[in-house]
């Protein structure tokens, strides 16, 4: 392998492929080696970066599974939890470190999240957590200063690596969030064979999302049966003495529901039984306080629970737990599209969709400036994003469409006018790519035309107020006529805002 490394002329690439054939085989002393020479080679390189963390991370994987003391003690756990460590570190090393030629920004987030659930399960058999009390105690020593005796000094150098855990996993867990929001999932070939993430993650990246979001939450939710999958039936029994919750149990109950980010709360809407996603939903939304106001939660809170409002009508519109359009938007109005304490897309897109005027709306000049202000910073957010992106990563999801009911009703998910179509996911992505399904009688039924005009190759609509100006990024910017033209369209809301399809010249 030496030998044919120098012949290739020392290529930082070469070293980090045979870094992946030998830690295929597990030949882990070996696989750092190359991995540590590629990293020599090219230190910034996120593709490197992120093959010395799937060493580490196959490694201590390899440690967990042939380990021959299931309840290990401190000392003996030593060198498996350093290995985890020493994994995270390299992964997050590659977060920091974006190259648009390589695979996506977002990849090693899920080698974090991976080494960090399996890091809480191995930590939760060692000897001083395993017993009857264990599972609080370790919650103690995660999240609070309190260091047991018996880890003291055989821990003392990464102590405050694992307290900080918890916190780095919910980081990891929301970007990967963002990301799954902002884009299409599917990769080609090619993009495949350099992924080194599992196929679960590649190819159902929500339902994995979901799946580690539950892990994550179970280790810090206080809930005797924390080792196992919540059933449905127990969803209200679980959330029957809610009005004490902290904001922090809160939100680990509503994660390990599947629900404690955006994506996957959007990925409820996604269930065949609807009944079953709506009942979770009230379940969540059951957990936040009654009459609630906008300073009764913190922003993320507030999003959430606004995300659940909207999804909730979505799979269950005749639900009692529903608030009105207008009391959601009262809720939003915090939102912040401008200045250092701007808030985060997944807010501002909430705006975008609260805040679209219906027929009948009054010309309310605030409601304007706020629909305004959001799209603007949307696209401009989206701009940012993209620059730190693999180039794939240029398809955008739709999640609503504007329809032409009033009220919640006004937000029409993609699901509902997408089920006609049969066949495979890469068939029906072709239907949606072709504008087949603007053909359909469910989308023309369901979903509202709007006005707009083309300018110098742009193309805009008026908000509430006639005077305003919307800028609309076409889902297809060779459907825009080639001169100034008045058109309609269907008007999809993504992350980087508004999105016009079907476009056609107004007769």
């Amino acid at each position: 392998m030496t030998a044919a490394f120098m012949a290739l002329g020392k290529d930082a690439l070469v070293a980090q492929q045979l870094a992946r054939l030998l830690y295929t085989n597990l030949r882990f002393e070996e696989a750092l080696k190359w991995a540590e020479e590629a990293k020599s080679l090219l230190p910034h390189d996120t593709f490197v970066l992120d093959t010395l963390g799937q060493v580490y991370k196959r490694w201590f994987y390899h440690m967990c599974d042939t380990v021959e003391d299931k309840n290990p003690s401190p000392e003996r756990s030593v060198e498996i939890i350093s290995t985890a460590l020493k994994g995270i570190s390299a992964f997050r090393a590659s977060e920091n470190k974006p190259n648009k030629e390589n695979v996506s920004l977002n990849n090693s987030y899920y080698g974090e999240v991976d080494v960090g659930c399996r890091l809480l399960k191995f930590l939760s058999h060692v000897t001083v957590f395993s017993h009857d009390t264990g599972c609080s105690e370790m919650m103690k020593y995660l999240l609070t200063d309190y260091i047991p005796a018996e880890v003291q000094i055989p821990w003392q150098k990464f102590s405050s690596n694992l307290k900080g855990l918890q916190k780095r996993l919910y980081h990891a867990l929301e970007c990967i969030s963002e990301d799954l929001s902002y884009f299409q999932t599917e990769i080609s070939q090619e993009e495949e064979e350099l992924d080194a993430r599992d196929p679960e993650q590649v190819h159902r990246p929500r339902e994995w999302l979901t799946k580690k979001s539950t892990v994550y939450a179970s280790f810090f939710c206080e809930i005797l049966d924390m080792e196992e999958n919540l059933k449905d039936s127990k969803c209200s029994e679980m959330c029957s003495s809610t009005e004490s919750l902290t904001s922090f149990q809160r939100q680990m109950k509503t994660y390990q529901l599947g629900a404690g980010n955006a994506m996957s709360i959007l990925s409820l809407i996604y269930d065949k039984k609807t009944e079953r996603a709506g009942k979770k939903l009230e379940s969540i939304i059951d957990m936040y306080p009654q009459n609630l106001k906008r300073n009764d939660l913190d922003e993320t809170e507030l999003a959430n629970f606004i995300f659940c409002q909207i999804s909730l009508n979505c799979t269950f519109p005749g639900s009692s737990k529903l608030l009105s359009l207008q009391n959601l938007q009262m809720l939003s109005m915090g939102f912040k599209t401008k200045g250092v304490n701007m808030s985060p897309a997944r807010s501002i897109f909430l705006l975008s969709l609260l805040f679209w005027p219906q027929m009948d709306d009054d010309s309310d000049s605030n409601k304007s400036r706020i629909l305004v202000s959001a799209i603007d910073t949307l696209q401009m957010l989206f701009e940012q994003k993209n620059r730190q992106m693999s180039l794939r990563k240029s398809r955008l999801v739709n999640h609503f469409y504007l329809a032409k009911a009033k009220g919640l009703n006004k937000i029409v998910h993609r699901s509902a006018i997408g089920d006609p179509f049969k066949g495979t996911s890469n068939e029906r992505k072709l239907k949606w790519l072709g504008g087949e399904v603007w053909k359909t009688q469910q989308a023309k039924q369901l979903l509202k035309r709007v006005d707009g005009w083309t300018e110098n190759g742009r193309l805009f609509t008026h908000g509430a107020m006639t005077d305003s100006k919307i800028r609309i990024i076409p889902q297809n910017y060779a459907s825009l006529p080639n001169g100034n033209e008045n058109v309609t369209f269907y008007l999809g809301f993504s992350y980087n805002g508004a999105v016009a399809c079907d476009v056609e010249v107004k007769e």
